[in-house]
This record gives C-alpha cells, structure tokens and sequence, in this order.
C-alpha cells in the first residue's frame, strides 16, 4: 500500500506516495475523505453520511451519490480491486469507515497525539519542561491554519456544522500551545523565540490578544529593537482605526508610551532559568537515532584492554564531540557513539559517518579500530543519572550497528542500508554484500571510502537523475537574477536568504547558477566571475576561520588528495593569473611559503 499523507490544518493537501492527489473530482469528495480521517476511530453508517452531505436529495439518490463519491474517492487513492489487496477505505452494505491500520499520515491527528503526550508527560515543573516543550514547538509546526481553511460545501449543513466545531477546538488548542511556547521562552529569556511564536498568536487572534501583543513589544525591546516595538503599535493601532473606528485599549497604550519615554527597558524574565529534571513517562519515547560502534582491530589480552581504552577515549573523545556525538557505556570492548539523541539533528547520519572517518583516521598500526554505524528507531528508557537526557536507548538498532562493526576491515567504516540511505551521493561508498545480523534477517553492508567529489546532495541527485523539477519560487529567482545581473555590471551585491530547513534555500541557488550557466553558455559571453559555495557547519564551530579556508582551497582548486608540491603549484598559478601583488616577489608572502616550488622561492 501507498504511503497517503493528509495536511487539513491551513488548507487541504493530499499526496500519494510524494506525489500530489487532484483526481477528486468534486470538493464533496475531498470532505468525505476529510472526514472519515479525522474521525478514523469509528465507523459511520451510510444513512448519516447521506444526511451530512445530502440532506435535500431523497434516499435513493442520496445513497447513490455517496456510492459515487466513494467510486471516486477509492479511485483518487489509488486502491486496486481484490479482497487481499490492503485498503484506506473499509466499506459494508451498512457501514464506512477509514483504515485507522493502513499506511497514512494525517496532521490534525498528530497534532492532537502531540499535546496529549504533554498532557499524560510525568514532570516535575510543566512551566519548564524541555521534552514537554519539543512536542509543543512540532504541534505548532504543524497548525499551519484552522481546519480545512477556504473550504466550504454548499448544501451539506450535517458537514459545515462538524467543521467549525472541528476547527474551533483545533483553534483553541493552537492558541493555547503558542501560549505556553511564549511562557517558557520567557522564562529561559529567548526572546527570538518568544517573538517568534508571539507572532503566530498575533496571527490566529489580530483583534482581540493584546496580551500577546504587549509580549512581542516587549522581546522587540529586550532584543533591542525598540522601533520594532513602536511600529507593531502604531501598526495596530491604524489597523483599528481603519478596520473598526476603535482605539487600543489603556494598557497597551500607556506600554507603548513608556516604551517611547524609555521608561521600559530590557525585562528578565520574572522566573529563573530551571531546567526539566523530572523523567520521561514509563512507556517512554520513540526516537530515530544513528549508533556509531567502534572497536579495537588489533585483538588484545586482558593486561592490554585497560591502556588500549584509555588510548582510544583520548583520541575519540574530541573527534566525537565535535559532531555531536554522545557517548553511551561500554558494551565489553566496544564503544557505542549516539548521534540525534538527546539533540535531534537532520544530518546525525552524515555527522556519525564523518566522525567515524575521522576517528578512523586518527588511528593506526597495532592501534587501528573498526567502526559500524546503524541508522533506527530506539525506545528511550530509565533515566540512569542526574540529568533526564542521561538514559537506556533500547532497541536492535544499538545491536545492528554492533554487527556492522564486525564486518568492518581494520581502519575502515561500514555503514548499513538504512544510513546508506541518509549519507548517499554524500560519500564515496562500495558495497559489501547482505549479511546477516542478529535480529535473523539480511541487510546490505557498505564501506565508506571518503567523501564524494559532489560538492552536495542537490549534485549528487542530478547525477542520479533523481532531482525532481523545480517549481514556483519566480518571486524569489527573479530577484535573485536581478542581483546577480547587478552583479555582472560591477555593482557589487548583497543577499540574505533566510527560510526553515528543508523548504529549498540550496535549490534556489543552485537553480540560480545552472540558469548562469545557460544564459552564458557562449564563451565569449561568459563573465570573468568564480561561482564560490562556502558553510559555516556547527562541528566546525571551534576551527577558525573555517568557511573562509573552504573557499579559499576552492578558489585555488585544492584537491583533499592534493600532495605539497601541487598545492604549491596551484598556489602560484592562482597568484600569477590574478596578478597579486603586480611586481611583489612572491617570496614576501610569508602565509604562502609553504606551498610554493622552492624554485618560485629562489627567484
């Protein structure tokens, strides 16, 4: 069965497998379906359903416009015909109902299941919860607008009525998160984010939360943006004017004077900083996390156990760290490195692989280690120190990578199909054949070689021929076109493109050069220009100057392979086309020294 994923919150999507779903034919249809999702835990009888939407219509006709409506909405999911063949929909002569069982995703139910874990979360202070507010911040992530948005089924009153009830509770139940979201960052003093979901409270309600307006004023102000503050006023306050010939009310009003006078300043929050110390609920938390395992090559005797640990924590302990790993205890020799836990991070894949390279690397001889990495779910279990984040992970996927491990060459990295999958086009990768691991089944092994010549995932998918087409996104390319035109004329230009993860800043830019290309596909037409890419990485926080020495290696085409005396060489060609420094000998370029022919030097 296809994957079916529902958004209803700001809207209606639909998608089958990636792909998105138009085939409905009438709205009555998507209400149906909409419908039958959202209340997927029970069964309806055709009569209600009847009544619901075609309330007018006599029985016989209503009946077979439902029998219709379900032709076509069973046609729009892709569901093939057969009794063995797994459905969204289960139907009978008397009853209707949506597979709660079948492989589907739907936003309205997880963000319902996100703040009743909240509500049944055993912790010591609500007020400061850090798990209570991660499942907060992806509930508000997910109300993207109330129920079914822009919707409207004319002649089905049964349906209407379900609606708005629906949408009001969702409503209430956003306000009421983005409240407490407010609260906490308050009380931790961060104010980005306070401004962040202040604005989103201001959104839901514009006429009647000044409250929330007052705090958004206030982390303006405490961020140091007092005109901000003045303007989200004055904003409001034409807005009133305009819209309902009224005046904001005395409090905000007399705020906003203080805040001009600059009677208000920076306010801490009322509460000190406390940190959730209270333990996770006793069925626990399914987390997706990559389990780095690693030990010695060499085997070694219970005299030389002790010193070989001691050896490897020295020179891992950095390495892991700076990615983001976190250590776990020893199983017997082996070392175990979680990477997503108890931080989550998109690319703990590629972080766990490029820690294990880098620790592979570290070693050698009598002293060289095997490392496995495994990407999977783990169940988050008793808390076994001081801090809530210091617990059990349980689950085969600590076993799986232990496995992997095994397999793994002296020196080397082996990584499973599932990591494989989150790191492809990224590394450099040679298949090793299925092998069996413990949980009794066959997974394909890969060892990892290095990183891939592909400068990013985006290359790596048009060489797979995997990148899917671009679409939308002309407000944003037209402008960048017009800088970079700008920019071709001698104007030099900044641009700031900021947005969320995932939602294609890379492919922007990377659409951005392919149209360079294209447009100055003629060499003589081709500017005197250098497409440089540079990223400030956080695992590379703590080495100065990173990103610059990133574009200058591109600049001057270093290769990772490169030996001295080819960087020298291409040192002194860059040096010499740019003609840097006109008649300075390149010997005063101390900073250089080390990469030009010594025959350069002489002269």
């Amino acid at each position: 069965m296809t994957h079916l994923s529902l958004n209803l919150l700001g809207g209606f999507e639909a998608a089958l497998g990636g792909e998105p779903v138009k085939a409905f034919g009438a709205d009555k249809v998507r209400a149906l379906l909409s419908f039958l999702a959202i209340e997927s835990s029970s069964t309806h009888r055709r009569e209600k359903l009847m009544a619901m939407f075609w309330p007018d219509l006599p029985r016989k006709r209503a009946a077979h416009n439902l029998s219709q409506s379900l032709l076509r909405l069973r046609k729009a999911v892709g569901e093939q015909k057969g009794p063995s063949t797994p459905k969204f929909l289960l139907a009978t002569t008397q009853d209707i109902q949506f597979n709660p069982n079948s492989d589907f995703q739907l936003d309205v139910l997880r963000f319902r299941e996100l703040l009743h874990l909240c509500e049944r979360h055993y912790h010591t202070d609500r007020a400061t919860c850090e798990t209570c507010t991660q499942w907060l911040t992806q509930a508000a992530e997910l109300y993207k607008g109330d129920l079914l948005a822009g919707f409207f089924i004319p002649n089905s009153v049964g349906f209407e009525e379900w609606r708005l009830m629906q949408q009001e509770e969702l409503h209430q139940q956003a306000l009421k998160t983005l409240q407490r979201l407010v609260a906490y960052h308050e009380r931790q003093e961060q104010f980005d984010q306070v401004e962040r979901f202040a604005r989103r409270q201001i959104a839901l309600e514009p006429w009647h939360d000044e409250e929330s307006r007052m705090k958004l004023m206030q982390a303006f102000v405490n961020n140091g943006k007092i005109g901000a503050a003045l303007e989200q006023y004055e904003q409001y306050q034409n807005t009133l004017a305009t819209e309902l010939g009224v005046k904001p009310a005395a409090p905000i009003t007399g705020f906003y004077e203080q805040i001009r006078t600059g009677e208000v300043g920076y306010q801490a929050a009322s509460q000190p900083k406390v940190q959730e110390s209270g333990w996770l609920s006793a069925q626990g938390e399914r987390r997706q996390v990559t389990v780095l395992a690693c030990n010695p090559a060499a085997p070694c005797d219970f005299e030389e156990i002790h010193e070989k640990i001691n050896f490897c924590k020295g020179r891992c302990e950095g390495v892991f760290h700076r990615f983001g790993g976190r250590r776990a205890p020893r199983q017997g020799s082996t070392c175990l490195v979680y990477f997503g836990f108890p931080q989550a991070h998109e690319d703990a894949a590629r972080r766990a692989v490029q820690a294990g390279l880098a620790a592979a690397a570290s070693f050698e001889g009598n002293n060289s280690v095997k490392i496995g990495i495994h990407t999977g779910e783990v169940l988050v279990g008793e808390k076994r120190g001081k801090r809530w984040q210091d617990r059990d992970l349980i689950g085969p996927t600590l076993e799986i990578a232990c496995d992997c491990q095994r397999q793994a060459e002296s020196g080397s990295v082996v990584i499973t199909e599932a990591s494989k999958r989150l790191v492809e086009g990224v590394f450099e990768l040679r298949p090793l054949g299925s092998h069996h691991i413990h949980i009794g089944t066959q997974t394909p092994f890969y060892q990892v070689h290095d990183s891939s010549n592909l400068p990013d995932r985006i290359n790596w998918l048009v060489q797979t021929q995997r990148l899917t087409p671009f679409a939308g996104r002309k407000k944003e390319m037209r402008q960048l076109k017009n800088c970079r035109d700008q920019a071709f004329k001698g104007y030099g230009q900044v641009v700031f493109l900021n947005g969320q993860p995932g939602i294609g800043k890379s492919r922007i830019i990377w659409e951005l050069k392919e149209n360079t290309h294209s447009k100055f596909s003629n060499v003589n037409d081709q500017p005197q220009v250098r497409w440089l890419a540079g990223r400030c990485l956080p695992h590379y926080q703590n080495s100065s100057l990173f990103p610059m020495i990133d574009l200058l290696e591109q600049l001057l085409g270093f290769q990772g392979d490169d030996s001295v005396e080819t960087r020298r060489e291409k040192l002194r060609d860059v040096l010499v086309r740019y003609e840097v420094g006109g008649k300075r000998p390149f010997s005063s370029y101390p900073s250089c020294w080390n990469y030009l022919p010594t025959s350069q030097l002489q002269k």
